[in-house]
């Protein structure tokens, strides 16, 4: 991949955190400090369910590119999880799910189409489109949020995702009706992909849990030890602010997965290079964050949010350390090294433990402190693993 097209595909992965930063901080300007924590929990839920059909399965698809079945694969297990939905239907109209959180996770679960078309794209090395269409998604919700919140005259959380969820679902049934065939019928040949990806698998499965861990145990003791609702609003904002940071990472991470293997013949000397001047980039994106959340806090948002700076820094060290992780991950998947998911799961245990234990004893701050102890953990675990093997 030249650096022209490396750079397009930043450019427009920039845009998306940046829209998804003006619908984080539009909702924050619109919304009380509680409305906003119900807001982030919600949001929460609607991107668990985005990324859970394609768990174990799309960076599978972008690894082994030159297997174009497993894209119509792909396609067929997106259409099951239809059969996932009528579960939760089902569970709403029984009232075992609340209407916020059923909305969520109908949106999300119908959301995930696009993440396979932009999985397949990436597959075939079709950078240019795979750019293009990486805003759309998040321009959707974007414009979703200021329309429901003009018509209604204020920003409601329940309608937001409400409409959030009809407007996927229409996106969703047109997929199912072009992309089903007579190999759909093929359960156990489609469901394989599980199997095959199976390590993909164990690392999304973590990595989802995890990034959302803080934002529903914040919310668990919220509801149960009274603590603050702000804590809430104040982690999720500051993880905004510092999403651009996180999305430039995994931008590169999921670029380079399709050159993985062979440059692993070469040490990853010239990937090596790469991610040098990516890391450079990262660093100024951080200043900027935490500049941005100073101006924002201090001008434009209420007293509620006065110490975001702070909790949007040290976020940064944090995201940092997932970055370098995953490439050090990745390297050892080039090397063909097994083992790495008893890592990913070690990752995912201690971040659940530290995160009720220092939540309850010091509250955000024990959010944060948690994302980037497991975060140094998980690099320091990788990158022991690749030094033996260099």
């Amino acid at each position: 991949m030249n650096l022209n097209i490396l750079f397009k595909v930043v450019f427009w992965r920039g845009l998306t955190a940046v829209l998804s930063f003006l619908t984080m901080f539009y909702c924050m300007r619109n919304m009380s400090v509680y409305d906003f924590s119900d807001y982030s929990f919600a949001f929460t839920v609607y991107t668990a369910f985005s990324l859970l059909p394609g768990m174990g399965i799309n960076n599978q698809v972008a690894l082994d590119n030159e297997n174009i079945k497993l894209i119509e694969k792909n396609n067929n297990v997106k259409i099951y999880f239809s059969l996932f939905m009528l579960v939760i239907i089902g569970a709403y109209s029984f009232s075992l799910i609340k209407s916020l959180i059923f909305f969520a996770m109908i949106g999300g679960i119908a959301s995930s189409i696009f993440d396979s078309y932009l999985v397949s794209l990436q597959a075939k090395k079709e950078f240019i489109k795979y750019s293009l269409f990486m805003p759309v998604k998040t321009a959707i919700i974007l414009i979703v949020v200021i329309l429901t919140s003009y018509f209604l005259k204020k920003a409601d959380v329940q309608f937001i995702f409400r409409n959030i969820a009809i407007i996927f679902m229409f996106f969703y049934i047109i997929f199912v009706l072009f992309k089903i065939n007579l190999h759909t019928l093929d359960f156990k040949n489609n469901l394989s992909i599980y199997r095959d990806g199976f390590s993909f698998l164990v690392f999304d499965l973590c990595a989802m849990l995890m990034m959302r861990a803080e934002v529903w145990i914040l919310s668990f003791y919220s509801s149960f030890i009274n603590l603050p609702k702000e804590n809430i609003a104040n982690y999720w904002a500051a993880f905004n602010f510092i999403m651009i940071v996180s999305i430039m990472g995994s931008t590169l991470a999921n670029l380079i997965l399709p050159y993985i293997k062979e440059s692993a013949e070469n040490n990853f000397s010239k990937l090596n290079f790469l991610i040098r001047k990516v890391i450079m980039i990262m660093f100024l994106l951080l200043i900027i964050s935490v500049f941005a959340s100073y101006v924002a806090s201090k001008y434009y948002l209420s007293s509620s949010y006065n110490f975001l700076p702070y909790y949007v820094l040290s976020l940064g060290v944090g995201v940092f350390f997932a970055f370098l992780a995953n490439i050090e991950r990745l390297k050892l998947m080039g090397y063909g090294i097994k083992g790495v998911d008893r890592i990913v799961i070690n990752q995912f245990l201690i971040s659940i433990v530290c995160n009720f234990i220092f939540i309850y004893l010091f509250g955000i701050w024990g959010a944060v402190l948690t994302f980037i102890i497991v975060r140094l953990y998980s690099y320091l675990s990788f990158s022991k693993k690749v030094k033996v093997l260099v």
